[in-house]
C-alpha cells in the first residue's frame, strides 16, 4: 500500500511503473487506510497473470477431498485454525468464502507472509491453508502436504488431476489471484499503449509462458482496457464480499 500510494503521486511520465497482486484492490478495503484509490489513481497497462489459489493440508488430517474436509472442520468448530500469507489476501479472502459457502467455523491465523505461514502448515503448528502454487506444490510432492483442490474457475494446466473447489461441492466457488503492471493515472494513452504491448509480447513468448505455467499460473497479456475492466470487476466483487463478512485487520 506504501509503494502504491507513491507510484500514484509519481509524475505520469511512463518512466515510474508498479507490479501489483490482487491485494491491490482489497487491502484497502481490509485495513481502511484510503491512501490511494486502486482504480482511480491508475492507468492499467496490461494484466501479467492469472493464478488459482490451492487447499492444503497437513498429512495427519484424516482427510482427502473437500467434503471429507467439510466435514472434519464441522465438528471441529472454531477450534481448527488454518492459515494465509496474511489479513486481506486472495488465501485468506479464499478461506472466508469457503467458510461461507459450506457454512462452518475455522479461526485464521495471519501470518506476515508465505513463508512462515507455509513453515507452520508443514510444521503441523496449522492444519490447512489456502496458498498460491508456487509456495506449497514442492511439498505436495514430497508428501509434507496434501492438496485438496484448487480455488479457480477451471482446473490447473499443471495440476490436471486436482478438482476445484467448485467441482468439490461447492458450486459456484471460485477466486483467482493476478499481478499486473500499471503507471499514475494520467499517463499519456500513447505511452501507455506502447508499454502494454511490450508487456504483452514478454508475457506471450513461450520461454516467459513456460516460466508462469511452472509457478501454477496462468499468462495473460493484453490490452490497458482489459485489465482496466478485470480490476474494475474484482474491485467491486471484493468490496461487497469484505464488507458483507465483516473483514478486518487481524
Amino acid at each position: 500500500m506504501v509503494g502504491a500510494q507513491q507510484v500514484s503521486k509519481a509524475a505520469p511520465d511512463g518512466y515510474t511503473l508498479i507490479i501489483v497482486a490482487t491485494e491491490h484492490i482489497t487491502a484497502p478495503r481490509v485495513y481502511h487506510r484510503h491512501l490511494y484509490e486502486p482504480v482511480a489513481d491508475f492507468a492499467p497497462i496490461s494484466q501479467v497473470s492469472a493464478q488459482s489459489y490451492l487447499l492444503v493440508v497437513h498429512p495427519s488430517l484424516p482427510v482427502h477431498s473437500v467434503a471429507e474436509f467439510i466435514s472434519h472442520v464441522r465438528v471441529s468448530g472454531r477450534s481448527f485454525l488454518y492459515t494465509s500469507a496474511g489479513t486481506g489476501g486472495v488465501g485468506h479472502l479464499s478461506g472466508e468464502m469457503f467458510k461461507a459457502m459450506a457454512d462452518i467455523q475455522m479461526t485464521h491465523v495471519p501470518y506476515k507472509g508465505t513463508g512462515p505461514a507455509v513453515n507452520d502448515t508443514v510444521g503441523g503448528q496449522v492444519l490447512a491453508m489456502f496458498s498460491n502454487p508456487l509456495a506449497v506444490v514442492p511439498h505436495v510432492k514430497s508428501g509434507r502436504l496434501r492438496l485438496l483442490a484448487t480455488t479457480g474457475p477451471q482446473r490447473i494446466a499443471s495440476l490436471p488431476d486436482t478438482p476445484t473447489i467448485a467441482e468439490s461441492g461447492l458450486n459456484g466457488f471460485a477466486t483467482l489471484g493476478w499481478n499486473g503492471i500499471l503507471a499514475p493515472a494520467g499517463t499519456p494513452a500513447a505511452i501507455v499503449r506502447i508499454i502494454a504491448r511490450a508487456v504483452s509480447e514478454i508475457v506471450r513468448a513461450p520461454e516467459m509462458r513456460d516460466r508462469i505455467a511452472g509457478d501454477g499460473a496462468e499468462p495473460v497479456g493484453g490490452t490497458p482496457e482489459e485489465f482496466a475492466e478485470r480490476m474494475t470487476i474484482d474491485e467491486l466483487r471484493w468490496a461487497g464480499i469484505i464488507a458483507n463478512m465483516k473483514i478486518d485487520p487481524e
